[in-house]
């Protein structure tokens, strides 16, 4: 290293000796010029070759870059003379000065000309240091390549070592990366993106003159994901109908992400002043699109209230995409837009198709209620379980028609058989068991709606009540293998009539399960607990859709009750999966499950969720009214099981076993049972209601 300083300096002197004393005073003054100008004088440079030549690279850039464009040019005279004192002192004072300053200035000159075709310094500046390296490679070898020819003809009468290139694109391209590498990793260490006060200065240098598309859809990306690269391929064919024009990426983001050309505008923090200065710069976007597929439910949250005032669509990748899908004819459909499943905190349950293919394929599946939303996703799971056949019960005609054209639309391949009975019709039950002879039945009917089971009490304890155990009784007598009832978790401190009447149920199936399940042959009866049902027909959801599509304005009862929600297809896989487990003669008699993937959430926030998915500001475009607690509803619910003696896992995610307080005497709850359907039977209401609380003791009922 000595001897390389020692050399370079030699080398130094000899050149001034032979420029002579008012030569190198010539070069100090252009040295003091070049300096204290320089600025002023590439600004003049830009504008003139702006007027003359046209060209769009030369719009106004920043001081950065005008001091890197400087710096490399400085770089390429400095690694020339360090490249001739690598070949020893006796080396330079053979050659001629005349030719040392004509090599010189040729390389010089091809290098400036190369990083302008590159177009090095339209980039974004703080884009990833792996792919500078790429580029300054490429500049090196071209500039050396450019300046080979001139290299041979200027010297061939000089014995100048054809290695000397070599030496120089090395010498050159070294030059250019440690100065970078230096100052990204003590000067950008902590600020890698450009920031709020540059990205007007991004801009304004038209970096987006070459992503912002007219006749192509702007995009803005936010997140990571595995397939990022392939996204990025994608996007930038001439077929895309996308044109991407930034990247945003997660504030604690330490990973180099490689984007090419594509700049990196900031982080998730600063998203609505970036699009505001996206839009002032008359760029609009299209849509943003969420490319994490595990991003978080708290984030998508962030971006929606975050573009309500742009009213900028957010779209995601699908969560299920492959890598090969990820093509140019498939674009379009890689993004879906966000829906309400996505800003909630939801751990989906995954599909075990092996497991639930041997438990339901080849088996007679008998469902009541087969007309409801749970339903629905039940058939849907089921049909690609491949059962043998499917009985449906409903005592709606309408419902076993829209059923119907469902089936025929999308499983028509399902044999399948559609009844229209009463579950509290006992007698036609019994002989509809005996012909449809199944192997499994799920029951699923039940009067669902807190505000009617409160004003129709005798209608809803013979629904839930005497008509369940009209089913438990058939599918005991026809020596069915299982049954799995749907429940409610509001069951588990009974505040209203629906309540006490679904509780009843379970104790009704607990003890079926406690006193036939423990022989061997005998029939399982198994309950099964959920949340409120996302979308199901008279949901909270469902209601709210409804009054959004006719401009509102959206009842909320009590704006601070909370609710937890499951999404229909999850309740139906763990509905399953709850059989499957409870069926097993291994487990124990007697016990509940529960279906549990979220977290408590205020019904307010779900009205302004709603609202922003269809592009409304709550409040502001549609208008919310509070109407206080419908009958039913007097208590806020509280998310406490104080009911529950005993909760524990289960094999399955999001699945819970349950196993609640002593079930009251068989004999005493089929009088009581036998008593409801007396009174039941002539509307003999303040009775229906004491026994209800004889049962439940914990139901207070109203007078």
């Amino acid at each position: 290293m000595k001897s390389f300083i020692s050399l370079f300096f030699l080398k130094i002197r000899l050149i001034f000796q032979k420029m002579g004393y008012y030569t190198l005073h010539g070069f100090l003054f252009l040295g003091r010029f070049f300096f204290l100008s320089g600025k002023v004088v590439w600004l003049k440079i830009q504008k003139f070759l702006q007027k003359i030549v046209g060209l769009t690279y030369f719009k106004k850039i920043s001081q950065k870059r005008s001091i890197a464009f400087f710096h490399d040019i400085i770089i390429s005279l400095f690694s020339y003379y360090i490249t001739l004192s690598l070949y020893g002192r006796h080396f330079i004072k053979t050659l001629p000065l005349i030719i040392l300053s004509i090599e010189e200035t040729l390389f010089s000159l091809s290098t400036a000309g190369i990083l302008f075709l590159c177009g090095l310094y339209g980039k974004p500046f703080r884009y990833p240091l792996s792919l500078q390296v790429l580029e300054h490679t490429k500049i090196a070898i071209l500039s050396c390549l450019v300046y080979a020819p001139l290299f041979f003809i200027t010297t061939r009468n000089i014995e100048f070592p054809a290695s000397f290139l070599f030496a120089l694109g090395f010498v050159f391209l070294s030059g250019l990366i440690l100065p970078r590498v230096f100052y990204f990793s003590f000067f950008e260490k902590k600020s890698r993106f450009i920031q709020e006060a540059s990205l007007t200065d991004v801009m304004e240098r038209g970096i987006f003159s070459s992503q912002a598309s007219s006749s192509k859809q702007n995009i803005l990306l936010i997140g990571r994901c595995p397939f990022l690269e392939n996204i990025l391929k994608s996007c930038s064919h001439e077929k895309s109908p996308f044109k991407i024009v930034g990247y945003i990426t997660d504030k604690n983001s330490t990973k180099e992400i490689e984007l090419g050309d594509i700049p990196i505008l900031g982080d998730l923090q600063n998203l609505s002043s970036i699009i505001k200065t996206l839009y002032q710069h008359g760029i609009k976007l299209d849509f943003i699109a969420a490319i994490d597929i595990n991003e978080s439910a708290k984030n998508f949250q962030f971006l929606l209230k975050t573009t309500d005032e742009f009213k900028t669509p957010i779209k995601r990748l699908i969560p299920s995409i492959s890598k090969s899908e990820i093509q140019v004819d498939y674009l379009p459909y890689i993004f879906r837009s966000l829906t309400l499943e996505d800003l909630l905190d939801i751990h989906h349950s995954s599909f075990d198709s092996e497991v639930l293919h041997q438990f339901i394929h080849n088996h007679r599946i008998l469902i009541t209620g087969a007309g409801g939303s749970l339903a629905g996703a039940l058939i849907q799971k089921l049909a690609s379980l491949k059962p043998q056949y499917l009985s449906f019960i409903d005592h709606s005609e309408e419902n076993l028609l829209k059923l119907d054209v469902y089936i025929q639309k999308h499983f028509p391949h399902l044999s399948r058989s559609y009844i229209l009975c009463d579950i509290t019709n006992k007698e036609r039950l019994l002989k509809i068991f005996e012909q449809e002879n199944p192997t499994y039945v799920f029951h699923l009917a039940a009067i669902k709606s807190v505000p009617f089971a409160e004003m129709n009490p005798d209608a809803a304890a013979l629904t839930n009540i005497l008509g369940t155990r009209n089913v438990l009784e058939a599918a005991h007598a026809q020596n069915v293998k299982l049954v799995g009832m749907a429940s409610s978790t509001s069951c588990s401190k009974p505040q209203n009539v629906l309540d006490v009447t679904k509780r009843i149920s379970e104790i009704i199936c607990q003890s079926f399960d406690t006193s036939i399940g423990i022989s061997p042959q005998g029939t399982r009866f198994i309950v099964c607990r959920f949340d409120n049902l996302i979308d199901s027909s008279g949901s909270i959801t469902a209601l709210f859709e409804d009054e959004i599509r006719h401009k509102g304005p959206l009842l909320l009862t009590r704006p601070d009750d909370e609710r937890i929600f499951i999404p229909l297809k999850d309740a139906a896989l763990l509905f399953l999966k709850a059989c499957l487990i409870g069926g097993s003669p291994s487990q124990e008699t007697g016990a509940l499950y529960e279906a549990r993937i979220s977290t408590p959430i205020k019904i307010k926030e779900i009205a302004d969720f709603m609202c922003l998915l269809k592009g409304l500001t709550p409040q502001k475009d549609i208008k919310y009214k509070i109407i206080g607690p419908r009958p039913g509803e007097e208590t806020p619910r509280k998310f406490l099981i104080p009911g529950y003696s005993e909760k524990e896992t289960t094999s399955y995610k999001g699945l819970f076993k349950i196993k609640t307080n002593p079930l009251p005497d068989p004999s005493a709850l089929h009088q009581a049972t036998n008593e409801l359907n007396e009174t039941t039977s002539h509307n003999r209401t303040q009775q229906t209601l004491r026994i209800l609380h004889y049962l439940v003791p914990s139901y207070k009922k109203k007078t």
